[in-house]
């Protein structure tokens, strides 16, 4: 493996004392050393080791190796561009040579490692260890919507390096850095960069890696234990191929790599699968069966989660707070069906332990009804899909959303989709809300009340603060004005109806005012 100037100064400043002259660079394109004989060697790109007495003109071409005097040179015979390790005359070049091949060894042994890792089809996690006596610090990689995918092995050894690989604290970490203009500006960056972390205070060394121009993965560094040296960003980009080359075998070794019980019920949800049968096999396979039951969260993200890529994170976090669960993202939101059945509880169980999650995160759900059997699947996502709309509508303030306790607004939204609320509604307490207009009367709201306390009487007349026979007289002269028969079970559930859509009519009406004012 070809190594840099400065890392071969830095390893030679451990055991030797010598001036440097010019600049040392980080481009890793020097190889082994060879001793300067006369002006036939070929000396492009190495590591030359010359005595002072022996120095060549400039005729000769150095410009692109790191020379090691033995003794004081004439710097006029040098280019200007020429970098040079001036060491004493009594340094014994034979250990100078051995010693600056010991480097060498270190990095080729680095690269077979890497090499036979790819070959011999191991883990990333392999590589990853494999590189921690090259940087010295920590490592993790994870995709670009922040999850985790492998990272350093010291990392579980020490406890003072767990945050590093800890999922809560890499969740919460994303939520902060997604705001971030800095971090953000580095999505489309190409080859090693540095970033100050003001979360933990220290200082990264990050690669991004792409396929096929998409931001995929990242490789991060942290400087835990150690300052970074000039030439890790070089290491890193080198290293960064090996890994990236591993990530795309991985892909290619594993056909069933989308067969995952994510893309399924996504498949489901989109009607690429509908046959029942093949529905029950394919996720009988994961332990989903058919007599057990589910139901289903629809949760609204944010605009900055899409566009950050954290999507997939917080579908993991949710996974990890929820056993037995499966959340995707899917129509610009996230859907998780839960199986109560593993779970090993009902909805209020499940929702007691998301709920603290929704509220720090600023999310809103909806909650289907729950159900047995994987065959209505997509129709309770849809429930849920309805519980978190009008949910979210009428009770802004509230973080979830039952499709219980909506099912009513969505049935009377249902029945005005095609018809204004005045055509559909009964005409005859439409005739009662024109009579009290005109003459002053309370016949609709006393109407109102009675139907909502079950036709009773002495109840309805406490609400309204009259006199039982004056509720007596009223309910006389509205049985006159548009010939009500309270026996009539379906002429009473039609009323009941046209109160609660004209109710919503006017409720939405007050919210249209009070926007435009």
């Amino acid at each position: 493996m070809k190594i840099s100037e400065e890392i071969i100064a830095r390893k030679l400043h451990e055991k030797y004392i010598f001036k440097e002259f010019g600049s040392l660079s980080t481009n890793l394109i020097l190889e082994r050393p060879v001793f300067f004989k006369d002006e036939y060697c070929i000396l492009n790109n190495k590591v030359c080791i010359m005595y002072s007495d022996y120095i060549p003109l400039k005729s000769i071409d150095l410009k692109s190796s790191l020379i090691l005097s033995i003794g004081p040179i004439d710097k006029d015979k040098l280019y200007s561009s020429n970098t040079l390790l001036e060491f004493t005359k009594d340094t014994c070049p034979f250990e100078l040579f051995n010693y600056i091949q010991e480097i060498f060894d270190t990095y080729d042994e680095w690269e077979n490692k890497l090499q036979q890792i790819l070959n011999d089809n191991n883990s990333i996690k392999d590589m990853v260890d494999c590189s921690f006596n090259i940087f010295n610090n920590p490592m993790i990689i994870c995709t670009s919507d922040f999850l985790l995918i492998s990272y350093s092995s010291i990392i579980d050894e020490d406890p003072n390096l767990e945050h590093i690989a800890d999922p809560d604290k890499i969740y919460e970490n994303s939520n902060i850095l997604k705001l971030d203009s800095e971090f953000n500006s580095h999505r489309d960056t190409v080859g090693a960069f540095y970033y100050y972390d003001h979360i933990s205070g220290l200082m990264m060394l990050c690669i991004n890696l792409f396929d096929h121009n998409r931001f995929t993965h990242r490789i991060i560094v942290s400087e835990e234990f150690h300052s970074f040296y000039p030439s890790d960003k070089k290491l890193l980009e080198y290293f960064s191929k090996y890994i990236d080359l591993m990530i795309s075998k991985i892909s290619i070794l594993t056909p069933d790599f989308n067969y995952t019980l994510n893309n399924i019920i996504s498949s489901i949800l989109s009607e690429d699968l509908v046959n029942p049968t093949f529905i029950n096999q394919r996720l009988a396979e994961f332990y989903w069966f058919s007599n057990h039951t589910y139901f289903c969260i629809n949760i609204k993200i944010g605009i900055l989660d899409i566009q950050n890529l954290t999507v997939n994170s917080i579908c993991k976090q949710i996974e990890s707070i929820i056993p037995n669960s499966c959340s995707l993202f899917f129509n610009d939101d996230i859907a998780v069906f839960v199986n109560l059945t593993k779970f090993g509880g009902d909805i209020k169980d499940v929702m007691s332990k998301l709920v603290v999650f929704l509220r720090d995160s600023y999310l809103k759900a909806g909650v289907s009804n729950s159900f047995v059997g994987l065959s209505e699947l997509k129709y309770n996502y849809i429930q849920a899909c309805i519980s978190l709309d009008i949910g979210r509508r009428y009770k802004p303030y509230q973080w979830i959303y039952h499709f219980e306790d909506v099912a009513l607004s969505y049935l009377m939204e249902c029945c005005t989709k095609d018809l204004p609320p005045h055509i559909i509604c009964s005409q005859k307490i439409l005739l009662l809300k024109n009579h009290d207009k005109e003459h002053d009367t309370e016949y609709y709201k006393t109407l109102k009340i009675y139907l909502e306390n079950n036709l009773n009487a002495v109840k309805s007349s406490k609400l309204l603060f009259i006199h039982r026979s004056t509720f007596l007289y009223r309910l006389q002269k509205i049985k006159e004005l548009i010939n009500i028969n309270f026996d009539d079970f379906q002429n009473i559930l039609y009323l009941c109806i046209s109160f609660n859509i004209l109710d919503k009519s006017e409720e939405n009406k007050l919210k249209t005012i009070d926007y435009y004012e």
